[in-house]
């Protein structure tokens, strides 16, 4: 019913954009994700609503990452950057996240990451996501083999504390691993 419902030619955009993000939801929630991605592509722009536009682009970013495309994923939450305050922070936050994790360590500028972090940090209207944006520090840091710094910034997340239960315990499970890592080290 909902692919006759796309079809029709009366749908207006909103409607349209509805439509294919149910459509989505259901083949994300079948863990068909290939069969998705062309329904968010249409629900992302035909949708009028900057705070769904900003919720459906970020969606298909996730699931251009959970397939492994992580250029097309950035192309995906460069557009819920641009949105900027016409979507709910959150995304924002989130798809600057999502695009530290996507980084490639080996061939991007690890310099460009910090700073851009580091803005975040500094920017007022981001200090709800403070643990958020530590974390995704103390990753970086991790990554590159600080693993001091990573250890201070994980601790930072964890002051930060701001309700999410999930960034919490993997703060936790990062500075566990940390010491045991270094306590292995010690012993051998």
């Amino acid at each position: 019913d909902l692919e006759k419902a796309l079809e029709y030619d009366d749908l207006k955009p909103d409607q349209q954009a509805q439509v294919a993000a149910i459509m989505a939801q259901a083949y994300i929630n079948l863990d068909t994700l290939e069969a998705a991605l062309p329904l968010l592509k249409i629900a992302s722009t035909q949708i009028k609503d900057n705070e769904l536009k900003g919720r459906y682009s970020y969606i298909k970013g996730q699931v251009y990452t959970r397939l492994g495309h992580k250029d097309s994923a950035n192309m995906a939450f460069e557009e819920v950057i641009a949105l900027n305050r016409k979507t709910p922070r959150i995304y924002m936050i989130n798809a600057y996240i999502e695009k530290a994790n996507n980084f490639d360590y080996e061939e991007g500028d690890n310099t460009q990451l910090l700073e851009a972090l580091n803005t975040l940090l500094d920017n007022r209207e981001n200090r709800p996501y403070q643990d958020k944006i530590l974390h995704q520090k103390g990753v970086y840091f991790l990554t590159i083999g600080k693993e001091d710094s990573a250890m201070l910034n994980f601790n930072k997340s964890l002051r930060k504390f701001n309700g999410d239960r999930i960034l919490l315990a993997q703060n936790y499970r990062r500075i566990a691993k940390l010491y045991c890592d270094d306590c292995l080290h010690l012993q051998g």
